[in-house]
Protein backbone atom coordinates (compact mmCIF):
# COMPACT_ATOMS: atom_id res chain seq x y z
CA UNK A 1 0.00 0.00 0.00
CA UNK A 2 1.44 3.34 -0.96
CA UNK A 3 1.43 6.08 1.41
CA UNK A 4 2.07 9.86 0.37
CA UNK A 5 3.62 12.86 2.28
CA UNK A 6 5.04 13.01 5.58
CA UNK A 7 4.07 11.38 8.93
CA UNK A 8 5.54 11.08 12.34
CA UNK A 9 6.87 7.36 13.31
CA UNK A 10 8.86 4.79 11.42
CA UNK A 11 8.36 5.24 7.87
CA UNK A 12 8.88 1.50 7.79
CA UNK A 13 8.62 -2.02 9.62
CA UNK A 14 12.49 -2.65 11.42
CA UNK A 15 11.58 -6.03 12.03
CA UNK A 16 13.12 -8.92 9.60
CA UNK A 17 15.03 -6.27 7.34
CA UNK A 18 17.65 -8.21 5.53
CA UNK A 19 18.67 -5.45 3.60
CA UNK A 20 18.39 -1.73 2.24
CA UNK A 21 18.90 -0.73 -1.75
CA UNK A 22 19.56 2.87 -2.34
CA UNK A 23 18.26 3.68 -5.83
CA UNK A 24 18.92 6.86 -7.89
CA UNK A 25 17.21 7.32 -11.24
CA UNK A 26 18.87 10.04 -13.84
CA UNK A 27 16.23 12.45 -14.38
CA UNK A 28 15.43 13.64 -18.03
CA UNK A 29 17.65 17.16 -17.98
CA UNK A 30 15.05 20.47 -18.34
CA UNK A 31 15.49 22.26 -21.76
CA UNK A 32 16.72 25.57 -19.56
CA UNK A 33 19.91 23.61 -19.03
CA UNK A 34 21.45 24.34 -21.98
CA UNK A 35 24.40 22.88 -22.25
CA UNK A 36 24.03 20.34 -19.47
CA UNK A 37 25.00 17.08 -20.35
CA UNK A 38 22.45 13.91 -18.68
CA UNK A 39 23.33 12.20 -15.64
CA UNK A 40 24.89 8.68 -16.33
CA UNK A 41 23.36 5.85 -15.03
CA UNK A 42 23.69 5.63 -11.36
CA UNK A 43 24.80 2.09 -10.14
CA UNK A 44 22.41 0.62 -7.61
CA UNK A 45 24.27 0.18 -3.82
CA UNK A 46 22.52 -2.96 -1.61
CA UNK A 47 23.33 -2.55 2.21
CA UNK A 48 22.86 -6.58 3.53
CA UNK A 49 25.51 -5.16 6.75
CA UNK A 50 24.32 -3.09 9.78
CA UNK A 51 20.72 -3.04 8.12
CA UNK A 52 19.02 -2.90 11.39
CA UNK A 53 21.03 0.55 11.89
CA UNK A 54 20.36 1.91 7.82
CA UNK A 55 16.69 1.29 8.84
CA UNK A 56 17.02 2.84 12.54
CA UNK A 57 18.52 6.34 10.29
CA UNK A 58 15.31 5.90 7.64
CA UNK A 59 12.84 5.85 10.88
CA UNK A 60 14.56 8.88 12.57
CA UNK A 61 14.11 11.09 9.79
CA UNK A 62 12.19 14.25 10.45
CA UNK A 63 8.78 15.49 8.96
CA UNK A 64 8.98 18.35 7.04
CA UNK A 65 7.43 20.58 9.83
CA UNK A 66 9.41 19.36 12.56
CA UNK A 67 12.75 19.94 10.12
CA UNK A 68 11.53 23.53 9.27
CA UNK A 69 10.76 23.92 13.23
CA UNK A 70 14.38 22.98 14.04
CA UNK A 71 15.48 25.43 11.02
CA UNK A 72 13.70 28.19 12.18
CA UNK A 73 14.88 27.87 15.57
CA UNK A 74 18.57 27.20 14.57
CA UNK A 75 18.41 30.76 12.51
CA UNK A 76 16.69 32.61 15.29
CA UNK A 77 19.52 31.68 17.45
CA UNK A 78 21.88 33.46 14.70
CA UNK A 79 19.74 36.61 14.82
CA UNK A 80 17.98 35.77 11.36
CA UNK A 81 14.05 35.30 11.12
CA UNK A 82 12.56 33.29 8.43
CA UNK A 83 9.02 34.75 6.94
CA UNK A 84 6.32 32.76 8.14
CA UNK A 85 5.93 32.61 4.25
CA UNK A 86 8.89 30.61 3.56
CA UNK A 87 8.77 26.54 3.94
CA UNK A 88 11.10 23.80 3.21
CA UNK A 89 10.65 22.17 -0.47
CA UNK A 90 8.73 25.05 -1.63
CA UNK A 91 11.64 27.71 -1.79
CA UNK A 92 13.42 26.07 -4.95
CA UNK A 93 12.04 22.88 -6.28
CA UNK A 94 13.98 23.12 -9.55
CA UNK A 95 17.48 22.78 -7.35
CA UNK A 96 18.89 21.19 -10.56
CA UNK A 97 19.46 17.35 -8.77
CA UNK A 98 20.25 14.97 -11.95
CA UNK A 99 18.97 12.23 -9.94
CA UNK A 100 15.62 11.27 -8.05
CA UNK A 101 16.43 9.43 -4.91
CA UNK A 102 15.00 6.51 -2.99
CA UNK A 103 15.88 3.89 -0.35
CA UNK A 104 14.17 0.14 -1.00
CA UNK A 105 14.07 -2.12 2.35
CA UNK A 106 13.91 -5.84 1.55
CA UNK A 107 12.36 -8.28 4.48
CA UNK A 108 13.45 -11.83 5.10
CA UNK A 109 9.68 -12.99 4.81
CA UNK A 110 6.74 -12.92 2.39
CA UNK A 111 6.31 -9.20 2.64
CA UNK A 112 6.30 -6.60 -0.03
CA UNK A 113 9.16 -4.51 -0.03
CA UNK A 114 8.98 -1.36 1.40
CA UNK A 115 10.23 1.80 -0.35
CA UNK A 116 11.43 5.09 0.97
CA UNK A 117 10.88 8.28 -1.77
CA UNK A 118 13.49 11.32 -0.67
CA UNK A 119 12.47 15.08 -1.66
CA UNK A 120 15.72 16.30 -1.44
CA UNK A 121 14.43 20.02 -1.63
Amino acid sequence: MWEDGDRPGALVPADGAVSVTMCELALATPQWHVGVSPQAPVPVRKLTAQVDAMVAELNALPTREVLEAELRQREAAKGRVLGDDLHIGEVCTAVGYGTSLSFVVHYGDERKPAVVLVDRN
